[in-house]
């Protein structure tokens, strides 16, 4: 480039100036999870989120990718040794809520595996033009206690008479401490074809560390059950069939005609 100065005499003077064009720098990329770390649970909304910062407008789009690691070597473990199939997370009618384009990437409940998730959000500037960036965050989703049975004695009996004794024996896992909650499940063609096992389940008892309950049952109650949970909330449902009788009354009692006695 040469730009002309012309004084007011009319002289005139040439001078050569080289200009450098400093490219635009790259947006800065911040990621944050509505989880409390280490991990999260499966049967809960994973929200991440993108904080930008660039003076440009920004695109920010999602991917995710099942990174398991060797669970002798992995924490938290168990999760790291397990290899859940990543999901389409762009499917914004049954795996997230928002699709995978935008500051906020939410996935819906139960989408998610046990195991660990690396997700990337890619940030470039809507121009077109200009330096890109990225951004990564892990993601280990708990998985529940394993394991274990439940027993039941005895498997048949009648509501309101027959005590049932629940005992759970096996179940482990590394967030400890575990915890039982008794129940029954229900009749599944009482609730339609269609009910699954989860909404079946009808507790008679509190969470809590006890590992065995004595109850009574109804008739209703196709299988005992307990769901035992880990210290992170992850949860399992162990079952056995029983079968309750409905309650027999027995006949009605007759007494005597009392008489009255003339004074």
């Amino acid at each position: 480039m040469r730009p002309y100065v012309t004084a007011a005499d009319g002289r005139t003077a040439v001078a050569r100036v080289t200009v450098t064009g400093v490219p635009e720098a790259a947006p800065a990329v911040l990621l944050s999870a509505n989880f409390m770390p280490p991990k999260a649970r499966a049967d809960k909304k994973l929200t991440l989120t993108a904080a930008v910062t660039h003076p440009a407008p920004t695109a920010v789009s999602w991917s995710v990718a099942s990174a398991p690691l060797d669970a002798a070597t992995c924490q938290p473990a168990p999760e790291c040794g397990l290899s859940p199939k990543a999901p389409d997370i762009c499917d914004a009618n049954t795996v997230s809520t928002t699709g995978c384009s935008g500051g906020v990437l939410q996935l819906r409940g139960g989408v998610l595996q046990p195991g660990r998730y690396i997700f990337t959000a890619a940030v470039s500037p809507r121009s077109g033009g200009g330096a890109s960036s990225s951004a990564t965050i892990e993601v280990v989703v708990n998985s529940a206690p394993t394991d274990g049975i439940l027993s039941t004695a005895p498997t048949t009996g009648q509501e309101l008479v027959s005590t049932f004794r629940l005992k759970v024996v096996g179940f482990a896992d590394p967030d400890a401490p575990i915890t039982y909650e008794f129940g029954y499940l229900l009749n599944a063609a009482s609730l339609g074809e269609s009910a699954a096992v989860a909404n079946l389940f009808r507790p008679i008892s509190p969470m809590g560390s006890a590992y065995s309950l004595e109850s009574l049952l109804p008739a209703a109650a196709a299988e005992s059950a307990v769901r035992v949970r880990d210290a992170s909330g992850a949860a399992a449902l162990a079952h056995m069939p029983v079968a309750v009788q409905p309650f027999a009354a027995g006949p009605p009692r007759c007494y005597p005609p009392r008489h009255r006695h003339a004074v």
